[in-house]
């Protein structure tokens, strides 16, 4: 993964898509095989990473980016997850993503601020119980 972004030209959008399509299916395929990420996974450079390709807010490249972490969040390791959505979910980025002017990019959050979020967090145990007081 290291290797493939760092060959990778962040203003070069086929290259972007590819280098995140192989490195999804990579997460995907050791999920699939039911392997634990391996322990020197560098997930800090990972999450740079991804922070980079979404400060350039290229149009397509965003959207990619944004479909891939919709691919791969429930994949991520628990203490890495939570630090990538609270990078997602800090103000700032959440109302630039979420009113965004691409409909591509506004649509794609939508989805994976909704179906991933939802699934992490709405679906625990403690939020439904919170839920259902409230109501």
């Amino acid at each position: 993964m290291t290797t493939v972004f760092k060959k990778t030209n962040v203003h070069d959008c086929a290259a972007v898509i590819k280098s995140l399509e192989l490195i999804a299916l990579w997460f995907v395929r050791v999920h699939k095989n039911q392997c634990l990420i391996p322990s020197d996974f560098d997930f800090n450079f990972f999450l740079r990473g991804i922070g980079i390709l979404l400060e350039l807010d290229h149009g397509t490249s965003t959207a990619k980016v944004l479909w891939f972490l919709y691919q791969v969040t429930h994949i991520i390791p628990k203490r890495e997850r939570n630090l990538l959505l609270v990078t997602l979910l800090e103000p700032k980025k959440f109302y630039h993503f979420f009113f965004h002017w691409s409909w591509t990019i506004r649509m794609t959050f939508f989805y994976f601020y909704f179906f991933q979020l939802h699934l992490f967090n709405i679906n625990s145990k403690d939020a439904q119980d919170d839920l259902h007081k409230s109501v």
